[in-house]
């Protein structure tokens, strides 16, 4: 995978969505992490997720 294009990790287990992007993250590969933060909110992603694990 090109660090670059897929820069950005979700921490699960917070009340909201977290991205977590390298430090040495290109200008590049930090715009990146911030269209897959704006995704996640769209998704509402943190809400669903947390619904799904709370489901017996």
């Amino acid at each position: 995978m090109e660090p670059s294009r897929y820069n950005g990790a979700s921490f699960l287990g917070v009340k909201g969505n977290v991205i977590k992007s390298h430090g040495g993250a290109s200008s590049e590969a930090f715009f990146r992490a911030m269209i897959t933060a704006k995704e996640c909110a769209e998704a509402d992603l943190a809400t669903r997720l947390g619904r799904a694990l709370a489901q017996p």
